[in-house]
């Protein structure tokens, strides 16, 4: 819709390149990664829920996961709610890891991974900004050791998200630029005839 930008995030359609580089174009084997991220997915939940409220609650929290309908249906389809569904709890955790120990190492594990969440889907760029003004009030007794933290989880994100940003600049559009179907997508969701539960709406 808009030229050369990219229809969506890339990075789904990359990581399915990848697989299909080195495995073939048979869709069994990216059924298998997202089956994968899907159980993975479950671990994290698992993880999140027993840090706050117990190992039972983290349990009941990582079935309910387990048995979800639309998770389930996802996993087989050649969509990114997986890798994004995986996304979101390991950005959680990362998050969680790097408030406890509050070190150099997890600081940039977060930036990494929020960097490959934000090729994924663009709108985790909300989650890192609030999820850094959190961690910026928290440290706030320690400005300079806190404004260096948050110099290297930015600097990891745009380090992540550089060959984007060269990429952009070597075909001619913004070089920050990751999807072009927005302004369509507000169209067909917004008009007074739209139909959300149309297989084109998923």
């Amino acid at each position: 819709y808009q030229g050369k930008v990219y229809h969506q995030e890339p990075m789904y359609v990359y990581l399915l390149a990848i697989i299909y580089r080195l495995f073939g174009t048979a869709p069994h084997w990216s059924f298998g990664l997202q089956l994968f991220l899907g159980a993975l997915t479950n671990v994290g939940v698992f993880l999140i829920g027993r840090r706050y409220f117990g190992t039972l609650t983290g349990l009941l929290a990582a079935s309910l996961v387990m048995i979800s309908g639309p998770i389930m249906v996802f996993q087989m389809t050649l969509l990114r709610t997986s890798l994004t569904a995986f996304l979101s709890v390991l950005l959680l955790y990362c998050y969680q890891k790097m408030l406890d120990s509050n070190d150099r190492k997890s600081q940039l594990i977060f930036g990494v991974v929020g960097g490959i969440a934000i090729l994924t889907q663009s709108y985790f760029l909300m989650f890192l900004l609030l999820a850094m003004g959190w961690y910026f009030w928290e440290n706030r007794a320690n400005t300079k050791q806190t404004a260096s933290a948050l110099g290297y989880i930015v600097g990891a994100v745009l380090l992540v998200m550089l060959p984007l940003f060269l990429r952009n600049l070597i075909v001619g559009v913004p070089m920050t630029a990751m999807a072009g179907h927005g302004a369509i997508n507000l169209i067909l969701f917004d008009s007074g005839n739209a139909a959300p539960l149309e297989p084109n709406y998923i």
